[in-house]
């Protein structure tokens, strides 16, 4: 059985991990899912002996529900294309059903790349195993909270779990450590790809900077802040994911202008000269590659400032801080 600190490292690192590699893998409305999912994974509680029974235990069997699903239809197509021989004889490459269930997640292996149906098994399998995994050992963490010795390793009798002053500088070195990321993931938000949704970005990060640089405390408000700019975030994400799909990039060219002031970059393209489900990746530059990730970051990290800003007093905060910069 492992302990908190496996579980944490599971479900605060493997899990979005294999959601990120089923996204990237594959661009389509069942991959679409586990981005949905993993816009998800910031918002709710890490791992304790004690967080099973609340939003952490229904979002692991919701992810573990959601990922076994998502692998029927494509179970269920494969079986459809046996039992209708010849096998896939009505998918012309590139024509409407074939770009609309390729689009959906659904394609035939007839002579197909190896190196494409490694990355589409992949795709479906790997999110669902390392669901599973992660599902058991948070459940059994979870059984050790039953046992005698789950209030000493809990802390529950410990007079340094009391002290609340200790508390408050904890929750203080977060404060000011989370905050600085998040001012930098707006920072590389707001530089990497300039557009109108970056401005956003830009806008808030200058906000912010002035009000700290005033010596003011960046409290409750700047926390509702970024929770709407963490929804926006996830927003932008979601289009940007979306836009990687065929039929997206037929009706809206990325050289456009409506794309570029959109912020929506071209990762990848589909060839229908050759084999449209071969993953085909744009020739250009670095930042187009990263800037998806940065945009996770700083969706991660906004979920976790303002989750911290929205719960902390602004008395304690203020009180936390200065006995941090005094130390």
């Amino acid at each position: 059985m492992a302990g908190e600190g496996v579980c944490w490292c599971l479900a605060r690192i493997l899990l979005p991990l294999s959601f990120i590699i089923g996204c990237s893998l594959q661009y389509d409305a069942i991959s679409l899912v586990y981005l949905a999912l993993l816009l998800v994974c910031p918002l709710v509680p890490a791992p304790t002996r004690r967080s099973w029974h609340g939003p952490l235990g229904s979002y692991l069997k919701a992810c573990l529900i959601i990922t076994l699903l998502a692998l029927l239809p494509m179970l269920c197509f494969q079986i459809a294309l046996f039992a209708l021989p010849p096998y896939g004889h009505f998918l012309r490459k590139c024509d409407f059903l074939e770009t609309l269930l390729r689009n959906v997640g659904l394609i035939s292996l007839e002579q197909i790349s190896i190196l494409s149906a490694v990355f589409y098994f992949a795709s479906k399998l790997l999110p669902a195993v390392i669901t599973a995994v992660v599902f058991r050992e948070c459940r059994e963490l979870s059984r050790q909270a039953d046992g005698p010795e789950a209030d000493i390793q809990n802390g529950g009798g410990s007079p340094l779990f009391r002290n609340s002053r200790e508390k408050l500088q904890k929750d203080g070195l977060k404060y000011c450590l989370v905050t600085v990321l998040t001012l930098l993931a707006l920072a590389g938000a707001a530089i990497m790809r300039p557009s109108v949704t970056s401005a956003v970005y830009l806008l808030t990060l200058l906000g912010a900077m002035t009000w700290w640089a005033c010596l003011r405390t960046l409290g409750r408000p700047f926390g509702i802040i970024c929770r709407l700019l963490m929804v926006f975030s996830g927003l932008h994400l979601a289009v940007v994911y979306t836009y990687q799909m065929q039929w997206a990039q037929v009706y809206l060219d990325h050289t456009s202008l409506g794309a570029r002031l959109g912020g929506l970059v071209q990762i990848r393209v589909t060839n229908c000269t050759g084999d449209p489900r071969d993953m085909t990746f744009a020739e250009t530059t670095w930042d187009v590659y990263f800037y998806p990730l940065v945009i996770y970051a700083l969706y991660y990290m906004l979920a976790f400032e303002s989750r911290i800003l929205i719960n902390l007093r602004i008395e304690e905060l203020s009180v936390t801080v200065k006995d941090l910069l005094e130390v």
